[in-house]
């Protein structure tokens, strides 16, 4: 009977251990989905066009595997319809009322860099993740 004891005790011992190996990749991929690169919140953007400048907010969610972004452009909102992920990079476009946008963006840590068209003109987009 004291066999059996210290045969289920080393059993116990061992097989959490490999439960817990197991474990641990599923946890370490998790991030993976929202792709770790790209941080949710609100990021302070400037956007460069025709030798100026507009401040801009970038609001990023995560809800389930999709990803929800809210852009503000001085004091306008883009009609932003489609928004795409793809690792650390994410596209946001749309159209509406003769608008016609769509932004480029590569997130590294807390900071984006990109590019931007609207109506067929070009500009530069920039950002840093609001603390």
């Amino acid at each position: 009977m004291h066999r059996i004891a210290i045969a289920a005790l080393a059993a116990a011992l061992v097989f959490p251990s490999a439960s817990s190996a197991q474990a641990a990749p599923a946890q370490q991929n998790a991030p993976a989905q929202h792709g770790t690169s790209i941080r949710p919140g609100t990021y302070d953007l400037e956007l460069t066009f025709g030798g100026g400048t507009m401040p801009g907010t970038l609001t990023i969610a995560f809800k389930g595997d999709s990803t929800d972004a809210k852009l503000l452009v001085g004091e306008h909102t883009p009609p932003i319809t489609s928004v795409v992920r793809k690792g650390s990079q994410l596209t946001l476009s749309g159209s509406g009322d003769g608008v016609d946008v769509r932004y480029d963006l590569q997130f590294t840590g807390e900071t984006l860099i990109g590019k931007f068209t609207f109506n067929g003109e070009g500009g530069g987009v920039t950002g840093r993740l609001k603390k």
